[in-house]
């Protein structure tokens, strides 16, 4: 018997680990993978090209500096999104609530100006902490590490709410290739 030993996490270990019903933080709904923490979060795969780039840039030459990134997007009802710069912020963090909300009127903004109507919000960051199952040397999970959103995301989330008219959601994206989501 071999000592205790870490697997990487990847969507589908994820969701085959939410099916056995051995971890209550993890369930499948309607053939989608939640996250129960603070409140329901969506996991899927990172598959928009978009997300890839946000991810590249938190890990800039080959990894060497690693921060954590953020976009701003607005959505109109004709489908056109107005996006913010990346904003690149610090290896655990990367804008206040002022910042973010100072974006989001810029950006509505520039889509009224332009006769459309603003129909959603989208915060999309990366987390840059490593994720991880704990194997035991029993061969059962010991433990499992990821990122998913955080308290501080949430409350970025429920605050913005609170102004924004329109449906807001935030996206959390992972070096493994995981989106954590929430919508208000």
């Amino acid at each position: 018997m071999i000592g205790s030993y870490e697997i990487p996490i990847d969507y589908e270990l994820l969701f085959n680990i939410a099916k056995s019903r051995e971890f209550k933080n993890f369930v499948v709904r309607d053939n989608s993978l939640v996250y129960q923490g603070t409140i329901a979060q969506v996991v899927t795969p990172i598959q928009s090209q978009d997300d890839f780039k946000l991810l590249e840039e938190s890990y800039k030459f080959s990894g060497l500096l690693q921060r954590e990134c953020l976009i701003v997007k607005v959505v109109c009802e004709t489908g056109d999104i107005f996006s913010s710069n990346i904003i690149k912020g610090k290896k655990n963090s990367v804008s206040s609530y002022k910042e973010v909300k100072t974006l989001i009127d810029e950006l509505s903004l520039k889509a009224k100006s332009l006769g459309h109507t603003v129909l959603e919000v989208e915060l999309l960051h990366t987390h840059l902490t490593r994720q991880f199952v704990l194997i035991s040397k029993e061969d059962e999970i010991d433990k499992i590490s990821i990122n998913p959103l955080s308290d501080s995301d949430i409350d970025l989330l429920l605050r913005l709410r609170q102004y924004i008219k329109a449906r807001i959601s935030i996206r959390a994206l992972t070096k493994d290739g995981i989106c954590f989501s929430a919508s208000a």
